[in-house]
């Protein structure tokens, strides 16, 4: 399906997320008043094909009142509700719309650079295909690069960062492989069936980010935060346990289940007077004598 018929799709799902019930007239203005209609009306036979594809592809129901102003709405957004690929996947050509139609800002529209991409393709069309991946990968503290045989299981992104999880097929383990890392790839023509009881969301439920497999246990971790960053907090949470748990002395108590591992701690210190552990004890002092070197080295 072509790119500029998935973004007409999304730009019917975003423009009713935005604006509520809409006669069709309405619709109509508003694409009109938009670059992606090239200035040709929208027909009302092309907006049910529209419909009812967004329909079938996103399990997204776009429903008409049927009383009064005949308004067109959004009944349920099942797919996204359930799945946040949808949501991801819709956000994501919602952004590309508004910054095609925008491209004469782009002098005064900043965005962050990202890792490499590259393999994102190739890796994609192995899971499609139930297909082996040989890389030529090599860590941050490795000295030489390793030829690896991969099953892919996964990807993940956490941070910008892309990932790959996959059963190292010499070792028989899963592994997690960053994307900026690896320096080769190839799909092979081994073939391999994915575990019938392998989730993908259940397998990362109890991590932060991408560590997996280092003896971390999942545990009550309770953060003791001021007040500003709480607004922060609320607004893109830690993980998804994540439960605000009220007010204490000035500070806001939140409450997560999940393995504090080293990526989580990492994000704890950046976080350096605003957050406070307050249990796990074991999390607390290690972070207190990383606390104390980061001092030492500032003040010898």
């Amino acid at each position: 399906m072509a790119v500029n018929q998935i973004r007409k799709y999304i730009w019917l799902v975003d423009t009713l997320r935005r604006n509520g019930k809409l006669t069709f007239k309405d619709l109509n203005d508003l694409w009109l008043n938009d670059e992606i209609s090239g200035g040709v009306e929208l027909s009302i036979r092309t907006f049910h094909k529209w419909r009812i594809a967004i329909e079938d592809l996103f399990a997204i129901n776009i429903e008409n009142e049927g009383k009064g102003e005949y308004k067109y709405y959004i009944s349920t957004l099942y797919g996204v509700d359930n799945n946040p690929f949808y949501g991801w996947l819709i956000d994501t050509f919602s952004l590309g719309n508004l910054m095609m139609s925008s491209l004469s800002l782009h002098e005064r529209i900043l965005l962050e650079a990202a890792p490499s991409k590259d393999f994102l393709p190739t890796t994609i069309s192995a899971m499609k295909e139930g297909k082996t991946l040989r890389l030529k990968y090599k860590a941050f503290w490795q000295e030489t690069e390793k030829i690896v045989v991969v099953e892919p299981y996964c990807i993940k992104q956490f941070k910008q960062r892309w990932y790959l999880l996959g059963r190292h097929v010499q070792a028989d383990r899963l592994i997690v492989y960053a994307f900026d890392r690896i320096l080769e790839m190839a799909k092979e023509d081994r073939a391999f069936k994915l575990p019938t009881s392998f989730s993908a969301s259940e397998y990362f439920s109890k991590a932060y980010g991408i560590i997996i497999g280092d003896e971390t246990s999942e545990e009550k971790v309770v953060l003791k935060v001021s007040k500003w960053h709480a607004h922060y907090l609320r607004s893109l949470p830690l993980h998804h346990s994540q439960v605000e748990k009220g007010l204490s002395d000035g500070y806001y108590i939140f409450e997560y289940y999940l393995c504090p591992t080293f990526d989580f701690q990492q994000t704890i210190l950046s976080f350096a007077s605003e957050v406070e552990v307050m249990s796990p004890k074991w999390l607390r002092k290690e972070l207190s004598t990383r606390i104390a070197l980061m001092y030492a080295k500032y003040n010898p």
